[in-house]
């Protein structure tokens, strides 16, 4: 492969294919090259058994921003969101249920919120929606460059400014004083129903290397609420036929803007020199060459692995190296010949808020929990197309196991040989104690645990978000202080994947806010 383009997007993942549409929008010629035999990454989905198709990691798409869907016109491209599905806890005295709309609805004795917990639970919905969209701006956009503040960086500053201003005296107050909290602190401050802080505790530790105990959690809450419509509880909201119909979306969404995408491709060397990027070397020996790179592999995998490290100061090599990108989340899938008989459509959480907490200490100690925090989806209850007539396919989220197993003769592999097995097993016996007879319809089972993430797709100590989201990794210091623009030392070389400024799940805004500033510098005379 060869030729000359504007741009090459390292990376097919959802963000790469993001800002190769919006740069192509915007009349660069742009290839995608990917080294995977389809595009999507992440949000792809495979057959586990035959007819039964499970997300490849992440299972749903409630938060994938509103304002990508619109301007990449994702529904005209086959996007089809179901509505959310609410969500069921079970642990620590339920279940306890939220419909849709994120309603408590059914629990038992031992559960049931208090009147006191449902004016708290509203008191605390309206408090972080308030501060979500306070920050939002913020995640929208590239941010200002503070030590070269421009007066349209200085204006979006003051917007922000005047945005938390409006949060009034009072909920300034709380806001500052919530972010850096831990989730289990919230809880219980807040609510008195174990279920209900068990449901909290399960939204703060999403996706991260945390566990309910730990300072910044509720930040993390919070992080996940940028740019979601609805109640806190109100639970998934599938892709019509599975969600690598969003990887077709967005990879058409792309190729109608122009862009060019490149499968079964892989990039080898990201080529520069002082001067800066100029292409890309592939594995099977081609090249490209381009004005621009953007790459959507995480921070370290790019600047540690497909760069020369002579083009980087040691300082900045060490500071990329000291990333923390652990992840902690295995994804284990299921192909069902039916189901138990249950009530229950969208998500369901399997553990209480201290059962969360002791798996997050096995984890850290290198070791599988002996009840893993399960959070189990069942999009085939809502769309038949993902498994054949009268089975199903279940997907779960399975938080935290560790990178590296204690029992692994060399630290790496050898555990996990026997770890994936132990991992499913234990998840099975978790949804068997809220589900009896789960065990008995699994017909094909699925583990990807984090050194499967970590090959599979490229990601960085398994890490789903390419970096760890938590306070000091957030915002001005996402990926590094002084480079949360999405530029890197070297000259019209950028980054677009989950672990810059806007990214952290499946938003698409770090993909979009990539492009916005390549195009950005484009026009100020930084690029040519």
């Amino acid at each position: 492969m060869s030729g000359r383009y504007d741009v090459v997007v390292v990376g097919a993942g959802h963000n790469g294919l993001v800002a190769a549409a919006y740069l192509a929008k915007a009349g660069r010629s742009v290839l995608v090259v990917e080294r995977a035999e389809s595009a999507g990454g992440t949000i792809g989905g495979e057959q586990i058994a035959p007819g039964f198709t499970a997300p490849l990691a992440f299972p749903s798409a409630e938060r994938l921003h509103p304002a990508v869907v619109k301007e990449l016109h994702l529904q005209a491209h086959g996007l089809q969101a179901l509505a959310p599905a609410g969500i069921t806890i079970v642990g620590d005295g339920g279940p306890l249920r939220f419909d849709g709309r994120g309603r408590m609805a059914a629990s038992n004795a031992n559960g049931a919120p208090s009147p006191a917990d449902h004016a708290a639970l509203a008191e605390l919905e309206r408090l972080v929606g308030r501060i979500a969209a306070a920050l939002e701006p913020l995640y929208g956009k590239p941010l200002p460059e503070l030590e070269e503040l421009r007066a349209a960086d200085t204006i979006d500053l003051l917007k922000v400014g005047w945005r938390l201003r409006r949060l009034g005296r009072r909920d300034m107050r709380e806001a500052m004083r919530l972010l850096p909290m831990s989730i289990r602190d919230v809880a219980e401050e807040r609510l008195e129903s174990p279920a209900l802080r068990a449901a909290l505790a399960g939204l703060g530790v999403e996706g991260a290397w945390l566990g309910p105990f730990s300072a910044g959690t509720a930040f993390n809450l919070v992080h996940h609420r940028i740019g979601a419509a609805g109640a806190l509880f109100a639970g998934p909201s599938f892709v019509a036929a599975g969600m690598g119909a969003l990887a077709a979306a967005l990879e058409g969404a792309a190729r109608a803007a122009g862009a060019e995408v490149r499968t079964g491709a892989e990039v080898t060397l990201i080529d520069a020199g002082p001067g800066g990027a100029r292409g890309v070397t592939l594995a099977d020996g081609g090249h490209v060459e381009c004005e621009t790179v953007v790459s959507d592999a995480d921070p370290r995998r790019t600047l540690l692995g497909l760069v020369d490290p002579g083009l980087l100061e040691p300082e900045f090599l060490a500071a990329v190296a000291n990333i923390r990108a652990r992840g902690g989340v295995a994804v284990v899938s299921f192909a069902l010949d039916g189901l138990p008989s249950f009530d229950f459509q969208g998500r369901i959480q399997l553990g209480g808020l201290h059962d969360i907490e002791r798996a997050f200490d096995a984890a850290q100690d290198g070791r599988l929990p002996d009840r893993p925090l399960v959070q189990l989806t069942i999009p085939s209850l809502l769309d038949n197309r993902v498994a054949p007539e009268g089975g199903h396919v279940a997907t779960a989220w399975v938080q935290t196991v560790p990178r590296h197993l204690r029992s692994a003769a060399n630290g790496d592999q050898d555990g996990w040989r026997q770890g994936r097995e132990a991992l499913a097993d234990a998840v099975v016996a978790v949804i068997e104690e809220a589900l009896p007879g789960f065990g008995d319809r699994v017909r094909a089972r699925r583990v990807l645990a984090p050194p499967d993430l970590e090959d599979r797709f490229a990601a960085s100590g398994g890490c789903l978000y390419d970096v760890d989201v938590c306070l000091d990794q957030a915002l001005f210091l996402r990926p590094l202080p002084g480079w949360c623009r999405h530029r890197t030392p070297i000259d019209g070389l950028y980054l677009c994947g989950s672990g810059t400024h806007g990214g952290g799940g499946v938003s698409g805004l770090a993909g979009r806010n990539a492009a916005t500033q390549v195009l950005a510098d484009l026009k100020a005379g930084r690029l040519s």
